[in-house]
């Protein structure tokens, strides 16, 4: 396998399966792009909040499928504080998580 990309979570994105789970500054893993700008990732380490919702309804805690606004894609973007009230996160429709 290739080097792997590695992505933070931009603020106020929440689990499209659990929207009261913020995933703010997670860190995935970059798996595959999919149809609609979404693309597969992987949990770096996922936490334990989000593995025991995962299990308790059968999910796969270990991915995630995003929209590709939901990220940041490039590593000196991940730690600017300053942008966190200005990040325009572009309006996505709910995605039933691919787990």
């Amino acid at each position: 396998m290739s080097s792997s990309k590695i992505v933070q979570v931009r603020p106020d994105v929440s689990d499209p399966d659990f929207p009261s789970f913020n995933l703010e500054n997670e860190f995935l893993e970059y798996v595959n792009s999919m149809p609609d700008s979404c693309s597969m990732f992987k949990f770096v380490t996922p936490s334990r909040e989000l593995v025991k919702l995962c299990k308790s309804k059968g999910y796969n805690p270990n991915l995630i499928c995003l929209s590709n606004s939901d990220v940041f894609w490039h590593e000196k973007d991940w730690f600017n504080k300053s942008t966190k009230k200005e990040v325009n996160l572009s309006s996505y429709s709910i995605i039933k998580r691919k787990r």
